[in-house]
C-alpha cells in the first residue's frame, strides 16, 4: 500500500495541505554515443556559422576536439575524487 505524504502550505487564504513532491525515479535520461555526441556538436557549429556549407570536416575535427577534451577533464575529475 502506498503512503501519502502531505506538506503544508501557508498562503493568503489560510493552511492548504498539499501532497509531496514524487521521490525521483530512475533517470530515463539516455546518453548519446560519442559519435551522436560528436555529430551533434557538429551540426551546433555549422549553424552558428549560418549554415554555410564547406566546412563539414573542420566542423567535424572541431567537435572531436571539444568532445575529447572534455572526456580527458572527466577522467581527471574522476581520478581526483576517487571514481573509477
Amino acid at each position: 500500500m502506498k503512503e501519502s505524504v502531505w506538506f503544508v502550505v501557508a498562503c493568503s487564504q489560510g493552511v492548504m495541505p498539499m501532497p509531496a513532491p514524487a521521490h525521483a525515479k530512475k533517470s530515463t535520461i539516455k546518453t548519446l554515443s560519442p559519435e551522436n555526441e560528436i555529430r551533434r556538436r557538429a551540426y551546433e557549429l555549422y549553424m552558428r556559422r549560418g549554415n554555410q556549407s564547406g566546412s563539414a570536416l573542420d566542423d567535424w575535427l572541431q567537435a572531436e576536439k571539444e568532445f575529447l577534451q572534455d572526456e580527458a577533464i572527466d577522467e581527471k575529475a574522476a581520478e581526483m575524487f576517487g571514481q573509477p
